[in-house]
């Protein structure tokens, strides 16, 4: 391990002695990222490409919302590139005790190869810029990111327990009174909800997710609730498709 990082800043210091300015510090960075990847490699844990665009989603959320200088958005995606380079431990062993992602819900998520993940791999992206951004962005620009963070959590929260409601309609028939009254009791109870795992209940509507059953019985008549009862309300794991966002594509790809 020593050797290895005397041979990596050896050649940094090689760079600085043939390189200027800007080509001085792109080799520099190049470099660093290089030893990370090292690092990484060492491990044995590859780094994910299916979540690189859903790095670069959060890249753009970022520059959007927080308005980083020139020099912090190079620090920004040189911190963002360091924690893509780890998600490689997203990746969990079938064979031990691991922590099954949504505990609340019972599922299981999983990759394209159908290896099992510890967590949703957008969760994991936001926790890792909520990390690397505190020390690089001024204290009003964090806070921003933080609010606006939250606001997406929120409309995102929102469109999942819509399209919940939406499916239950389907099943027992909703009046609007109904509708919006559950809405306002599973924002406030149901915490554990999550976006992509409900667009899985929605490409397979002969399900239907299993929702909180005390904000239920707030809301649905005796009989809506037996018709309820009838359907199959279960917990299903996921795999990682195109639809969860692993095809972006965008303008501005700052992880390659």
């Amino acid at each position: 391990m020593l050797l290895r990082g005397c041979i990596v800043w050896g050649l940094i210091l090689v760079c600085v002695c043939t390189a200027n300015g800007q080509e001085e510090e792109d080799l520099v960075e190049e470099l660093q990222a290089a030893q990370v990847r090292v690092e990484v490699a060492a491990e044995g844990k590859a780094a994910l490409t299916f979540v690189r665009p859903l790095v670069n989603v959060e890249l753009s959320f970022i520059k959007r919302v927080c308005e980083p200088s020139v020099e912090q958005m190079k620090q920004i995606v040189r911190a963002a590139t360091k924690a893509y380079l780890a998600t490689g431990n997203l990746v969990q062993d079938e064979n031990n005790n691991v922590r099954r992602f949504n505990n609340n819900n019972g599922v299981q998520l999983r990759g394209p190869n159908n290896e099992l993940l510890s967590e949703n791999p957008y969760g994991r992206v936001r926790r890792d810029a909520l990390k690397y951004l505190k020390p690089i962005l001024s204290q009003p620009q964090y806070e921003t990111y933080v609010e606006e963070a939250k606001e997406r959590d929120r409309f995102e929260r929102a469109t999942a327990i819509g399209l919940a409601i939406d499916m239950l309609d389907e099943k027992v028939g909703l009046t609007e009174t109904q509708q919006s009254a559950l809405t306002q009791t599973l924002m406030k109870d149901w915490q554990a909800i999550d976006l992509q795992w409900i667009l899985n209940y929605v490409q397979n509507q002969q399900y239907l997710p299993p929702m909180p059953k005390d904000s239920l019985k707030k809301v649905l008549t005796p009989k809506q609730q037996k018709a309820l009862d009838s359907f199959q309300q279960i917990s299903i794991s996921f795999g990682w498709g195109n639809q969860f966002g692993g095809e972006v594509k965008l303008d501005e790809e700052w992880i390659k």
